[in-house]
């Protein structure tokens, strides 16, 4: 299945810098995604990191999901968004869309506290969980003591309009790092570096 075909909230244009960052990590990387739904983001890591990569990907993935938003059916339809009032079997989904892809671990759970890393050192993390805090930022505090030096830190949704804590976990994470962060046109995907 093409992944542009799997419902899911990153548009077209998220979908080219995903796979843009997925070509950057190396052979027998370990790529950390929090937050896959239906898998759209998964497949996409999956088709344009090294085949020797495993991507893990840590969701609650309900059996049981209704999302309400604004978007009409047919906005829905055309840009493969989940339909509003719809209920779905996200492990179900996840599962039949990601079948072809022998590299992608699957993670059940909360995350952090019911989903523990096994210390493995993470290539690239990327998150698009429930852009609130404290949750997220929790999440990030876990993570990165098992995110390699000069490994990518990455995540979905930077709108400070939207999603006010996203941006201010980001600023966190610049000042920590000493670094900027880089943004990508026409896309709400954010990336900075570990850089020690």
């Amino acid at each position: 299945m093409n992944y542009k075909d799997i419902l899911g909230w990153m548009t077209e244009y998220d979908l080219d810098v995903i796979s843009d960052l997925a070509k950057l990590v190396p052979e027998n990387s370990i790529i950390v995604e929090v937050g896959s739904m239906f898998g759209r983001s998964a497949a996409c890591w999956a088709t344009h990191t090294p085949k020797t990569a495993d991507i893990y990907c840590i969701d609650n993935w309900y059996s049981f999901y209704i999302q309400e938003h604004p978007f009409s059916e047919a906005t829905c339809l055309e840009n493969k968004f989940p339909l509003s009032n719809k209920q779905y079997d996200l492990l179900a989904e996840f599962k039949n869309n990601t079948k072809s892809f022998a590299n992608i671990k699957m993670i059940q759970g909360n995350c952090p506290s019911g989903t523990p890393w096994n210390n493995i050192p993470i290539d690239l993390f990327f998150l698009d969980a429930s852009h609130t805090n404290p949750s997220d930022w929790e999440i990030i505090e876990y993570f990165l003591p098992f995110i390699k030096t000069n490994g990518i830190i990455c995540g979905h949704d930077y709108d400070k309009n939207q999603f006010p804590d996203v941006v201010e976990n980001v600023s966190k994470l610049e000042s920590v790092f000493n670094t900027k962060v880089v943004l990508f046109q026409n896309s709400s995907i954010w990336m900075i570096n570990k850089n020690g």
